[in-house]
């Protein structure tokens, strides 16, 4: 009598769409997850931008990043925070100051949501996070409540 060795036909087709099922329920969740970190780091970078800012403010009164001649706003946040804070491939990070206040955004440039055109985190002077959520309800606009 024949011995058969090995799987069916049958037996493969079930396995791959079982992978297929948990794939397409899984990819998603992972996207998601990965955008929130990503979220995070942005929110983190403006977190600690803002620390510099009031530095700044502490050593010249006045949010004025202008002051320091043949530096750029953000060549003095980072003397201000003693290491180098860099754009990214996913954030582009902007400070703007003045006499009175400041603000510190963050420009999402890659990603699933950057082509929406919304996706931009701001901190300003008074601790006032703005910034449209994604596609998707990603809320930028609370920092630490997800």
């Amino acid at each position: 009598m024949h011995k058969h060795t090995g799987f069916s036909m049958i037996e493969i087709v079930i396995v791959v769409l079982i992978i297929g099922i948990l794939l397409a329920a899984g990819l998603p969740s992972y996207y998601r997850s990965m955008e929130r970190a990503q979220c995070r780091v942005a929110i983190s970078t403006l977190t600690t931008m803002a620390s510099a800012a009031w530095d700044f403010y502490a050593e010249n009164d006045t949010f004025d990043f202008t002051l320091i001649p043949r530096l750029t706003p953000m060549e003095v946040i980072n003397r201000q925070v003693g290491s180098s804070i860099i754009d990214n491939n996913d954030w582009t990070f902007v400070p703007v100051g003045n006499a009175s206040g400041f603000t510190v955004t963050a420009t999402r440039q890659r990603g699933p949501h950057a082509a929406a055109g919304n996706t931009t985190i701001t901190l300003d002077q008074d601790d006032v996070w703005t910034g449209a959520p994604a596609p998707g309800g990603y809320p930028y606009k609370t920092p630490g409540t997800w």
